[in-house]
């Protein structure tokens, strides 16, 4: 895949298991959406009674977002996780949707489909974004 090239930007990533025997978040890392090192994608996906969902999403999703086209273009009309560009970190709803359908069948009765979500403008003065599943939190 001619798109899976080193991010532009400096990253890191830590991996802490829980009390079960196998680790059951994953993340992707895709440093340049179809050749403009300006957009990178860093996903964060936590698994639910295990790693079935995070797994698939972390080899499928960004693929999805690449297919929609330019980065406005998916952002105004379908909506991802975080684009994360030289001017901007946002968030719409469609995508989170649909992960947060996938792997959640036991406890779809009681988490909902719209989330919170926060859209910012990234500044000289920020010194990083933290993405992490809810056992950071």
């Amino acid at each position: 895949l001619s798109f899976l090239v080193p991010s532009p930007l400096l990253h890191g990533r830590l991996r802490v298991q829980g009390k079960r025997p196998y680790m059951e978040d994953r993340h992707t890392v895709v440093g340049t959406l179809n050749g403009d090192p300006s957009s990178s994608f860093y996903g964060v996906f936590d698994g639910h009674g295990g790693d079935g969902a995070s797994e698939y999403l972390s080899f499928s999703i960004f693929l999805f977002i690449v297919s929609l086209g330019s980065p406005d273009d998916h952002m105004m009309q379908w909506g991802i996780l975080a684009l994360c560009s030289s001017k901007r970190v946002g968030t719409l709803s469609l995508c989170l949707r649909i992960i947060r359908a996938i792997g959640d069948r036991m406890l779809k009765p009681y988490v909902i489909a719209e989330p919170e979500l926060i859209e910012t403008q990234r500044t000289e003065d920020d010194l990083c974004l933290v993405l992490a599943s809810d056992g950071v939190w």
